[in-house]
């Protein structure tokens, strides 16, 4: 009765040990589409053309580069929306206070009905809101000294900021 009560728990734990290593590490999602949008009003809109120009390309081409081999025509919709992009004007220069917000969807394809009068919508997995910093995406940036590198327009800083942006949402899906 003794060695009865000692074998059963301590088989169970080897058992569940056993089988904890396969839930504890689930399939990363792959991805079927990447869509990017902006959703600015006319002064973020200007100003977006004139410093972040074909963002929404470069953001989907930034995350599809990303997936490392998790894109498949089974695998979930990814929509982001860029709301706001707050790039200092004045000295030309960062202040820090620069930033670059969009809502990210991620969603599962709809099925398609027997009947044709309902639309297919698919279901929305997980949404956020992301906004990434300058200061955030500094690591990326070259070092101080190095001139031009953190100028609103300059390849570099829109780089860093679009890259940071990428790889929080590749991280997040």
């Amino acid at each position: 009765m003794m060695s009865y009560k000692l074998i059963a728990p301590t088989a169970f734990a080897i058992a569940l040990g056993a089988a904890a290593p396969g839930f504890a590490q689930p399939k990363p999602m792959t991805v079927r589409n990447i869509t990017v949008t902006e959703q600015l009003d006319s002064t973020q809109g200007h100003f977006a053309a004139a410093h972040w120009e074909q963002l929404p390309e470069r953001l989907k081409d930034a995350i599809a580069a990303r997936l490392d081999g998790r894109q498949s025509p089974q695998g979930v919709d990814l929509k982001i929306v860029i709301t706001a992009d707050h790039v200092p004007v004045g000295s030309g220069r960062d202040d820090g206070n620069g930033a670059l917000t969009g809502r990210v969807f991620v969603m599962q394809p709809g099925k398609a009905s027997n009947r044709k009068a309902l639309p297919v919508v698919p279901v929305v997995l997980k949404t956020y809101e992301l906004t990434i910093t300058s200061q955030e995406a500094k690591d990326a940036l070259p070092p101080p000294g190095v001139a031009n590198t953190t100028a609103p327009a300059s390849s570099q800083y829109q780089n860093a900021m679009v890259t940071h942006f990428a790889n929080y949402v590749v991280r997040h899906i």
